[in-house]
């Protein structure tokens, strides 16, 4: 159980980043079939027509921020050189988890909800236009999804302490303060390219 939550105790280098890198192109794939956007680090929006390139650029950037921010805390808080082949691949192992959204967000009807809830919102009545099986779906959707979620962070986590070698509150404080600082720029870069 131990490995499921930091599989970097066995997996690095070359193997992460190939098992990342394929997780990558099936989300891109998937994510373009099933018009889901992952607009974020952490953000999984369901909205029409995201073509496939659109889907290939959301999973490098979201890749490339999370490799740009936790490389530039291992190399402060480390203070010499790590290997950046392992920060590419703990990177990109932590992205697998998105994989399953795709057909998650199919399999609970998310993008007949979402524009439910949108038209709600613009129609300015306020309420929710779901009904109980709708909003049975809409929880047990947001549980697995979260659940998902919470896994790549903890995969982050537990990367981010065997690149930076560090323990304790200050590996806590420094990872905190790197995933806030790796969400507002993937989300300043987002609103960039809009």
């Amino acid at each position: 159980m131990k490995q499921f939550f930091n599989p970097f105790l066995k997996i690095a280098g070359w193997k992460a980043l190939s098992y990342g890198l394929a997780a990558m192109l099936a989300t891109t794939f998937l994510g373009s079939i099933y018009n889901i956007h992952l607009d974020g680090i952490l953000n999984v929006h369901v909205n029409g027509n995201v073509s496939l390139s659109i889907a290939l650029q959301e999973n490098l950037i979201n890749w490339l921020t999370l490799v740009f921010v936790f490389g530039l805390a291992t190399w402060i808080l480390n203070g010499r050189a790590f290997r950046f082949l392992d920060l590419l691949g703990i990177m990109a192992f932590t992205r697998i988890p998105f994989l399953v959204m795709p057909p998650l967000n199919a399999m609970f009807n998310m993008e007949m909800i979402g524009e439910k809830i949108r038209q709600s919102v613009f129609e300015g009545t306020g309420e929710l236009l779901l009904s109980a099986t709708e909003y049975l779906l809409l929880g047990i959707y947001l549980v697995i999804s979260l659940l998902f979620i919470i896994l790549s962070v903890t995969w982050l986590y537990n990367g981010f302490r065997i690149l930076s070698n560090s323990k304790g509150i200050q590996a806590n404080t420094a990872f905190i303060i790197t995933l806030l600082a790796g969400v507002i720029i993937s989300q300043v870069l987002f609103t960039i390219i809009e």
